[in-house]
């Protein structure tokens, strides 16, 4: 996950398509620096606890065993 600065208007279809998954806030006074920090953090780990790769695999799983009653 990166994130950048906001980026000149031009460069928009370039970003737009190196990325799998976009959020554009396209106003500099789009959120405080403290709120940026503490939800991007915040994202980070909602990702490693449910997105990850172990995490949704051992879920699977799980529900797989549920099913057939193992």
């Amino acid at each position: 996950m990166r994130f950048l600065d906001l980026q000149p208007l031009e460069r928009l279809p370039d970003l737009l398509a190196t990325a799998d998954i976009h959020l554009l806030p396209q106003r500099a006074d789009a959120a405080d620096p403290a709120l940026c920090e503490s939800l991007g953090a915040a994202g980070y780990l909602y990702a490693q606890a449910h997105l990850d790769s172990k995490a949704v695999l051992g879920r699977f799983e799980a529900d797989l065993r549920a099913v057939v009653g193992v």
